[in-house]
């Protein structure tokens, strides 16, 4: 008898039957962690921005395991942590992180640039397939296996839930595995904790038994929160319950409501966060993969993953409050303001976010870096450090051009402007987008005239201000132009 070696590729992934799954699974991934790394070699030779570069990174580069993520095992760790160096070494074009990984992959609103991990990535993209699973719509074969491979595939809520898949089904444990991570990451994010499923679960239990009630399951009655007060402070009893949902007495005793309330009880830790029943957060569950239009995407369940930490309580914006003798800011507007509202030219936007950031260039800086070797004093001045709060705030040389700014602004657009304490020159968070159009380009000129040791000149300004303005779509463009053929 002889043993022919086949291989054969469905949907971009290559099987083989002369070896092991973790095999086939290694192979295709590290296939694809060669093309990822051919498409940044090519994009690497490009004056990308940040910002341009998580367009490459969301685009061409997730997308290359976008077909392998679902029906393949995760890729191990390894793979992961490599995955994920290579892609924010490209997006900073060196081996060091200039903003914390953590504050990159948040939201732009909240100081981020809304890139993402692989892992979540991967997250996102198998818990996608949950929705499918809900959606009594949706009819395919892939779907009746996965659903027969479940523990109990007449209770999918519970299955789902809690886990549970029968032995060795390994394409619907980790699918399983993946939404428990989805929710414990997402309830971390929210401060909350996990409204668990308290059918079949290992962690609420009747002295160690399992709890299990046919007649509450027929109710749809689940979770932790079916059995807590409207705001959630208090355990409902016996009779509260009842009428909550309009049970009737024969429907459950009072013994077997004691020992539901019992279970929970014990669970219920309020010294811990994410055992606290009064901090349950309801919408964390199989709820929210519900979707009329079939699937939720994946980078909606990412979003729940990702913590919406106020911006203020970041460490460069608190200096930058400080700096502009503690002005009250929101950060929040701010930010949405520069990605959505004053620019669509991304180089602008890099240069004012990475000053809000402050990792933008200073001679400082440059001479700590031993980048420059004679002097961190200000090379326009030459009396204080090149700091970037003397860069745009104290020096005197700009604050010259910043006077001039102000009358051109003045004159052409808002008699009333003020600004004594440069918070809209610095933010841009003016009622006008053409103000804080103006603002941006005036700091991104005055850097560069830093840089270079040249004195600010209004005439180069107005010149960069038009080739600003080339191929910027933004709506208030034509305004600018108007103001600046007057």
């Amino acid at each position: 008898m002889i043993f022919l070696t086949n291989n054969f590729t469905a949907l971009g992934i290559v099987y083989r039957n002369d070896c092991s799954l973790m095999d086939i699974v290694n192979s295709n991934y590290n296939d694809k962690l060669i093309k990822v790394r051919s498409w940044i070699n090519r994009w690497n030779k490009r004056d990308l921005t940040v910002m341009g570069k998580c367009t490459v990174i969301k685009t061409l580069l997730f997308s290359q395991l976008t077909y392998l993520v679902p029906p393949l095992p995760r890729p191990d760790a390894s793979f992961i942590r490599t995955f994920d160096t290579i892609i924010f070494h490209f997006l900073w074009g060196c081996k060091r992180d200039k903003v914390k990984r953590e504050i990159i992959t948040r939201n732009k609103e909240h100081g981020g640039l809304g890139l993402f991990y692989l892992s979540d990535f991967i997250i996102g993209l198998k818990t996608s397939l949950i929705s499918k699973l809900l959606n009594n719509s949706f009819h395919h074969t892939w779907k009746d296996i996965m659903i027969m491979q479940l523990k109990f595939p007449d209770h999918i809520t519970i299955s789902v839930e809690n886990g549970l898949a029968k032995t060795n089904c390994l394409f619907t444990q980790d699918v399983l595995n993946c939404y428990t991570e989805w929710k414990i990451s997402s309830v971390n994010a929210a401060l909350g904790s996990i409204d668990h499923c308290v059918w079949y679960n290992q962690a609420i239990t009747d002295i160690g038994a399992k709890l299990w009630n046919n007649h509450l399951i027929d109710k749809g009655i689940f979770y932790i929160s079916d059995f807590l007060s409207i705001d959630q402070s208090t355990i409902l009893n016996y009779d509260m319950f009842i009428n909550k949902w309009e049970l009737s007495p024969n429907t459950i005793s009072k013994t077997e409501y004691c020992n539901i309330i019992m279970g929970i009880r014990r669970y219920n830790c309020p010294t811990i966060n994410s055992r606290n029943i009064e901090f349950v957060d309801s919408n964390i569950k199989l709820k929210f993969l519900h979707s009329v239009t079939g699937q939720v995407k994946g980078s909606k369940i990412r979003d729940k993953m990702y913590d919406s930490i106020c911006p203020n309580e970041l460490s460069p914006l608190r200096q930058w409050v400080i700096d502009l003798n503690n002005q009250p800011i929101d950060w929040a507007v701010v930010l949405s303001n520069l990605f959505f509202l004053v620019s669509k030219n991304f180089k602008l936007i890099q240069f004012q976010y990475k000053l809000l950031m402050r990792i933008t260039t200073c001679r400082y800086m440059r001479h700590k870096m031993k980048i420059v070797t004679d002097t961190p004093m200000c090379s326009l001045c030459n009396t204080y450090l090149e700091t970037i709060p003397h860069i745009y705030l104290h020096c005197i040389h700009t604050n010259s051009f910043i006077t001039i700014l102000e009358d051109f602004i003045k004159r052409k657009i808002d008699r009333n402007y003020k600004d004594p304490n440069k918070i809209n020159f610095i933010v841009c968070n003016h009622t006008s987008q053409i103000i804080n159009y103006l603002n941006i380009v005036a700091k991104w000129y005055i850097s560069k005239r830093f840089q270079a040791g040249d004195m600010p000149i209004w005439q180069g300004y107005i010149k960069l201000l038009k080739l600003s303005l080339t191929g910027d779509k933004i709506g208030h463009k034509s305004s600018i132009v108007s103001i600046l053929a007057d």
